[in-house]
């Protein structure tokens, strides 16, 4: 219902083609909920007047503020559960997100968790574009974190290296070395997916030489994972099982499964290329 006496009443009397009025005199609005695509739903634009109007006399940037936070935390915590349902075996490489307890998706299966990923993903990137230029750090940080697998496995790739690229600009700026750390090997390996293997071990070699300097030691077998890969790819087949070999033996240390398994693969395919067959078969 509109209030009486708002201005949008006039505006909708103006628009005859949209809203055509009753017998009674009344204007009839069957046209502002539109449904562009199926079960995906936008409001005319003649909404976004009407509210205007309603908080024209409020602290509009506290209310907007409240309400963008409740939107990105929204989308923060579905995509973790829909990530831990679609790609489980790298729940370690992602952030914790805690619940809010707000509402939620039907995301009680790996395929509807999926769909609701591919549906969304448009707002979910527009909102990380929010969070950079609106003072959410974490947001951003944590979403180039969630979303990272999804990009590369939609070939995604020009998405995946600019929300990359934010979160290391605005990590550099915050001197978040972990976060930095973690944007450059997300990046090498978008790039080392493009073909693009030099930047791609550019990459990685700064990331190494970060984790080194700082002894964050799962950065560094990640490091070394990408800096293998583009070795192999590349022919350098000792080069790479060298990297891989390293990379293993850390994320064993460090109980990171993940890594050491990429690793371990890895080390299998240049050992299998180099003709060491017995030694592949042990990496199993």
């Amino acid at each position: 219902m509109w209030r009486t006496g708002s201005p949008i009443g006039s505006v909708i009397g103006s628009c005859s083609s949209i809203c055509a009025p009753t017998p009674q005199g009344k204007p009839r609005c069957d046209h502002l909920l539109e449904e562009p695509v199926y079960r995906r739903y936008r409001m005319h634009d003649l909404i976004r007047v009407y509210a205007q109007t309603l908080t024209a006399n409020l602290d509009a940037d506290t209310i907007w503020r409240a309400a963008a936070g409740r939107l990105l935390d929204f989308y923060l915590q579905n995509t973790a559960t829909a990530m831990d349902l679609t790609h489980p075996y790298e729940r370690g490489r992602r952030p914790a997100v805690p619940a809010t307890g707000g509402p939620a998706p039907d995301l009680s299966d790996r395929r509807r968790a999926a769909q609701w990923l591919d549906i969304e993903l448009a707002n979910l990137l527009a909102a990380t574009g929010y969070t950079a230029d609106n003072a959410w750090p974490e947001h951003l940080l944590h979403m180039s974190a969630l979303l990272h697998r999804h990009l590369i496995i939609r070939g995604r790739y020009q998405e995946a290296e600019a929300l990359h690229q934010r979160a290391l600009n605005l990590a550099c700026g915050f001197g978040n070395q972990l976060a930095q750390l973690d944007a450059l090997i997300r990046i090498g390996e978008v790039r080392q997916m493009q073909s693009r293997l030099q930047l791609a071990a550019d990459h990685f070699g700064r990331a190494l030489q970060m984790a080194r300097g700082t002894s964050i030691r799962d950065g560094e077998s990640y490091a070394r994972v990408g800096l293998g890969d583009i070795h192999r790819l590349q022919g350098r087949l000792q080069q790479a099982a060298e990297h891989y070999g390293q990379a293993s033996r850390i994320a064993h240390d460090t109980g990171n499964h993940d890594s050491e398994l990429a690793a371990l693969v890895g080390l299998a395919d240049a050992l299998l290329a180099l003709s060491r067959y017995e030694q592949a078969t042990d990496c199993g």
